[in-house]
């Protein structure tokens, strides 16, 4: 980091334990420009961040275990800077009109969790969602969901985050439930 001193650049090196301006703790060996107009800064590739977010499903097979991806998704954190990044995991049976009238919250997600056996792994980036295959109960994976969940997975997701399935407490039920059913 440098700041502008009349016509000369002072170093910053915030790294240092007593950083004093124009002492650097190594050389500079590139220097990067903002656009003057947006004020982004042009990064190669290879300068970037990037993770890869994968969704694996575990079965136990006879005496072996059985891995398969059902959601890969590269991510470049700078990409999604300022927008709600989430995985949520949509039962495909999951009523849009979840209603827990009359009857205990737990209860009835409870009962609503154990019927259903298939859940599709949606990644959500701000408006962005993204989803790819489908698992069951019994670890079996279903390619591709769109010709079987069709559009509605959109708005059964958006159903099961505003429902009160989105509380910890219900996340917590679910995830136990997907932890039986696939180990």
């Amino acid at each position: 980091m440098q700041y502008q001193d009349a016509e000369k650049w002072v170093d910053l090196d915030p790294l240092l334990p007593v950083a004093q301006p124009g002492a650097t703790l190594t050389a500079v060996t590139q220097a990067l420009a903002a656009n003057d107009k947006t004020g982004e800064f042009a990064l190669d590739a290879s300068l970037q961040h990037k993770v890869v977010l994968r969704v694996v499903v575990e079965k136990w097979t006879g005496h072996h275990l059985e891995e398969a991806n059902v959601l890969e998704h590269p991510l470049s954190p700078a990409d999604f800077s300022g927008n709600r990044l989430a995985l949520i995991h949509v039962p495909r049976n999951w009523p849009a009109d979840a209603d827990h009238a009359g009857r205990s919250i737990v209860k009835n997600l409870s009962d609503l969790l154990a019927a259903d056996t298939e859940w599709l792994p949606i990644l959500t980036m701000g408006a962005k969602e993204v989803f790819q295959r489908s698992f069951t109960d019994a670890g079996r994976i279903n390619d591709p969901p769109m010709a079987r969940w069709g559009i509605v997975a959109r708005s059964r997701a958006k159903a099961w985050a505003r429902s009160s399935a989105g509380t910890a407490s219900a996340r917590r039920l679910a995830r136990r439930r997907q932890a039986r059913a696939v180990g």
